[in-house]
């Protein structure tokens, strides 16, 4: 995904997110992206599809893309320089359905053996 349709999907998102604020009213958005500003003014039709299925969302919005830059946005700048240590999980009880599960789980003994055998590791596991 290139960094213009990954611009352009924040403001979608965002824009759905606080859907109940800012629908029906006239907004501004400000953006760090300058290429942004004036790929929303080009006709729908001279972008790529992807921009458009993601433009096609934002048309019943009346809102504005201004370019500002990023060190002028100064909440935003904050929060994409600040990181949380320690993940909070949205949903801490699920280690215990989890647990749940998998004690109460129907395993035949013969799959229960072979899955107590060493892990492999997969692609996606750390080291």
């Amino acid at each position: 995904m290139e960094q213009i349709e990954k611009e352009l999907l924040a403001i979608v998102y965002a824009i759905e997110k606080f859907h109940y604020y800012v629908y029906g009213k006239k907004f501004i958005v400000q953006s760090d992206h300058k290429p942004l500003e004036t790929i929303l003014k080009k006709e729908i039709t001279k972008v790529t599809s992807r921009l458009q299925r993601m433009r096609l969302k934002l048309i019943k919005c009346d809102f504005k893309v201004t370019y500002t830059p990023g060190k002028h946005i100064y909440v935003a700048d904050t929060l994409s320089r600040a990181y949380l240590k320690d993940p909070v999980s949205d949903y801490p009880e699920l280690e215990s359905v989890v647990h749940l599960v998998s004690k109460y789980l129907a395993v035949t003994p013969e799959k229960e053996k072979y899955s107590k055998k060493k892990p492999r590791k997969t692609k996606y596991q750390n080291s």
